[in-house]
């Protein structure tokens, strides 16, 4: 009894914490927790028909719809984190509300047993609430210990469970960790599916509002680690200088990957590029092919139409560093990631705004691209030219195209152009006022991958060339110990996709020169160091993905490497050391078990154990006998209950044992009475 209340204590201390977290405020939650610490004493309570109880829960929840309308009233915010966020904190104070009414309605003494369902509810409000605040960690943790707790309570209320026959304390052990593993695992899956299905969740937020909040299907997406929304000259430059030897992608691939593209841009304005294409929303689609198996894991999505029957496939790594945008080649068509929905553009750049770096993809491109139908209008925007552009780069490219005819001859142009007269650099000094592109093209003759991919874009755009702007990796470098290609720092990259009309396709041009830098040279060690980041990444997915059991699976896929083998051996040998001297113990304490009452005569030995037997029943009913209180004094306090079984029978047991316990030489027909009562009190209380 004492144990279950201080569980129940527990448990609104919880639901006041998390009340307190969602709301972003403690008066409220503390008011509301102090008077449900009063509660669990079972002092104060009203027995009420049930068809009052549904009463005063109806009206509890009238006053916070109310308290909603009202609050949605009083403010012009109408966007939909807005609404959910003001609908899962008018929630999480409901469910705080009728967790405190629950406690002073009913019997008394025993605490309820739905306050088991308050501590999930309270966990499912916060963690929807850390979702919007896009800490989808803490939501995971959030629910699963929600149902974890839910759930010892439930045991503590000792709810009959079917007898074992077997005896044995370890084997029941063994079940009851089983058990709990499968309550954390439902937990982690009750969370996942609210995390996949956030967007419908919040949406009903807004309807129960009495508003329609639209969903918006665009916007500018930043990613850390030098990728950006916008396509500004020099955005690249830091992450080529401070991240050069960083490892921010992985690709799993049996070629090597070569362009991996993330921002795709058409219009170049005072030394920006800006994409001319708004992303819209897609949903995951049915298998593409029961031939082709996706190496990733998770929802399959349809970048583009295609009818190849070859493909290229690729599972790819990034870096926790490296969220939201993802990094595809050109031509990608199948895509498999562990996300509900994707942003897309016509350029078939995605991404995902709650998607979490480290976490593997998996993608699928064909082997021989199709020619494809682009709109005139989208081509038309690929010529379009910067405003401040020198009337000598027009003359500049009217010598490169005198004598091409085609636009690859134009692009073959370009690029011997770039390597007779250019040279590779990371310092460049551009005057104040100076047009950057004019700077470079004319003056500087030195530069790095921005501005040679955008002088090419505009040369080849004089050719009456369509191109466009693409920033990602240059992936060619491939790790000794795991044979994954990645792509460090010093692989950031920008070039140009010009259009072909001979062949009806976007074909990569690559116009930086040569680089004259020194690369950085790569021990075994560090190879060996970037190795073990990579497996501590590959757990942090598997756990993302599969929950409690992910550090099993993980462990058992790397586990088929001999070098993995010979890191886990002595993990291996510790555990199962552990696990034998467990089973020795366990085997030792059942064949010679200590009973603390070996060293007492046999028939007070046995009056020892009709008593821990009694002390047993009791406390299921509800009644805990106080180690400083006698038994005439428990008895005494057992007679005032309602109860005919705890009023009469069992008093007159304690007090039959008490006479049989304290005599020197306990009668044998007593004893034969104390085991006969006991066994009737057994009976009926079952």
């Amino acid at each position: 009894m004492k144990t279950q209340r201080w569980m129940a204590v527990v448990l609104v201390a919880v639901v006041s914490a998390l009340t307190a977290l969602a709301v972003n405020g403690w008066r409220f939650a503390l008011i509301m927790g102090l008077l449900g610490l009063v509660g669990t004493r079972r002092r104060l309570t009203w027995e009420l028909p049930r068809v009052q109880h549904l009463i005063a829960v109806l009206l509890v929840a009238l006053i916070f719809a109310v308290q909603y309308r009202t609050q949605l009233g009083l403010s012009a915010g109408q966007d939909l984190n807005w609404i959910a966020l003001t609908a899962w904190q008018t929630f999480s104070r409901f469910v705080l509300s009728i967790m405190v009414l629950s406690l002073f309605l009913g019997k008394p003494c025993v605490n309820p047993l739905s306050l088991a369902l308050f501590v999930p509810a309270a966990a499912l409000c916060a963690g929807q609430i850390s979702l919007i605040y896009e800490n989808e960690l803490l939501h995971r943790i959030l629910e699963t210990t929600g149902v974890l707790l839910a759930v010892v309570y439930l045991g503590f209320h000792k709810i009959p469970f079917p007898s074992f026959t077997v005896r044995a304390l370890s084997l029941r052990r063994v079940i009851a960790a089983a058990v709990m593993l499968l309550v954390l695992n439902t937990g982690w899956i009750a969370a996942t599916v609210m995390y996949n299905n956030q967007d419908v969740v919040n949406f009903l937020g807004g309807l129960l509002g009495g508003h329609n909040p639209q969903i918006e299907t665009d916007g500018s997406i930043a990613t850390s680690g030098g990728f950006h929304g916008s396509g500004k000259l020099h955005t690249l430059l830091d992450i080529l200088l401070e991240d050069q030897g960083d490892i921010l992608l992985r690709v799993e691939s049996e070629a090597a990957p070569g362009y991996l593209r993330t921002e795709v841009f058409e219009y170049f304005y005072r030394n920006q590029w800006h994409p001319s294409t708004r992303s819209y929303r897609i949903r995951p689609e049915p298998a593409p092919l029961t031939t082709l198996k996706l190496p990733g894991s998770g929802n399959i999505f349809q970048l583009r139409s295609s009818q190849s029957e070859t493909w290229h496939l690729m599972n790819l790594w990034p870096s926790p560093v490296l969220q939201a945008k993802l990094f595809t080649p050109l031509g990608a068509t199948w895509l498999q990631i562990p996300a509900p929905w994707l942003m897309i553009n016509s350029n078939g750049v995605c991404y995902n705004p709650q998607f979490h770096g480290g976490i593997n993809y998996g993608l699928a491109t064909p082997a021989d691209l199709l020619p494809e139908r682009i709109d005139r209008a989208y081509l038309y925007s690929c010529l379009q030219l910067p405003q401040s552009l020198d009337s000598r780069i027009e003359t500049l490219a009217l010598l490169l195209f005198s004598e091409c005819r085609t636009s690859t001859e134009k692009i073959a142009s370009v690029q011997s152009y770039f390597r007779r007269n250019y040279e590779y650099s990371l310092n460049m000094n551009i005057p104040q006022n100076t047009d950057a592109l004019n700077h470079f093209l004319l003056e500087m003759k030195t530069g790095y991958c921005e501005y040679f991919a955008t002088g090419a874009a505009v040369l080849l755009r004089l050719g009456g060339v369509p191109t466009r702007y693409v920033t990602g990796f240059l992936v060619n470098e491939q790790e000794p110990f795991n044979e994954l290609w990645v792509a460090r720092g010093s692989d950031a990259h920008a070039w140009v996709e010009a259009w072909d009309d001979q062949s009806r396709q976007w074909l990569i041009v690559e116009a930086t020169v040569p680089s004259t830098i020194d690369p950085i040279a790569y021990s075994n060690v560090d190879y060996f160091r970037e190795h073990l980041d990579f497996r501590r990444q590959e757990l942090w997915s598997f756990f993302y993905e599969f929950g409690l059991l992910g550090p099993f699976i993980w462990f058992f896929q790397t586990s088929q490497t001999l070098l993995w083998w010979a890191l886990s051996l002595p993990v291996i040998l510790g555990i199962a050391l552990v696990v034998v001297i467990w089973f020795l113990r366990r085997l030792n304490q059942r064949f010679y078990p200590s009973d603390p009452f070996a060293e007492e005569p046999p028939d007070q030995q046995q009056c020892h154990r009709m008593l821990q037997k009694m002390d047993s029943y009791v406390q299921q009913l509800g009644f805990h006998r106080e180690k400083a209180e006698t038994l005439h004094q428990f008895t005494r306090r057992l007679e005032t209950n309602n109860n005919s079984l705890v009023a009469n029978w069992i008093p007159q047991w304690y007090i039959l044992y008490a006479e049989t316990r304290y005599c020197r030489q306990p009668l044998p027909l007593y004893m034969e009475r104390l085991q006969s009562e006991l066994q009737q009190i057994a009976e009926q209380k079952e």
